[in-house]
């Protein structure tokens, strides 16, 4: 679920094959995208875990982390759904596949926008050093999908690698548990 856009819109403009680069790798592109459209599965299944843990025991807390993570398959299933409309798309005229190709580019960046609204959910609530890898990781990824949309590739690899750290720092965290804090005695109140 990282920006996976297969031909760059202004690479493709002036080479002028859209629709030559899709037609010969066709097979790669669908098997990329069935790939993310299955990764949806185990996100799905962390978030309601996550989930889980941010209730309280008689569910009266309200939490973002569901709603944010049906955002992020959302947005996860336009951006596979359009490198395989275009391949599918026999009759496409190079037009055809630069808008699709746009389109594409705005659905990545709305994706960057998910996946950090989604990380600013689960940061609630967290201690305040996870809290700050959430809020680098979801700003990371906020200018990326700003920059993306005028051809700003500058954070391309480094915004979803700040999400993995982020998960990855945060997966740690849960299964290690709670650090138990210092015992206090009387003397020292």
């Amino acid at each position: 679920m990282t920006d996976r856009r297969t031909v760059p819109c202004v690479a493709c403009c002036v080479a002028g094959t859209d629709g030559a680069f899709y037609a010969a790798h066709g097979t790669v592109i669908v098997i990329a995208q069935a790939i993310g459209a299955l990764a949806l599965i185990p996100f799905l299944l962390f978030a309601r875990a996550l989930d889980g843990r941010a209730r309280t025991s008689d569910g009266v807390e309200r939490s973002w982390i569901m709603p944010t993570a049906v955002l992020v398959v959302l947005a996860e299933i336009v951006t596979n759904a359009v490198p395989v409309l275009i391949v599918v798309m026999n009759d496409a005229t190079s037009a055809m596949v630069h808008t699709l190709t746009k389109v594409e580019d705005v659905a990545d960046a709305f994706l960057f926008v998910a996946l950090s609204v989604f990380v600013l959910a689960v940061v609630r609530e967290r201690p305040r050093w996870i809290t700050a890898v959430g809020w680098a990781s979801a700003t990371l990824m906020l200018v990326h999908a700003a920059l993306s949309l005028f051809g700003v590739s500058t954070l391309q690899a480094i915004a979803p690698l700040s999400l993995v750290v982020f998960l990855l720092v945060l997966g740690i965290r849960l299964l290690v548990g709670p650090v138990p804090e210092p015992e206090r005695n009387a003397s020292s109140v």
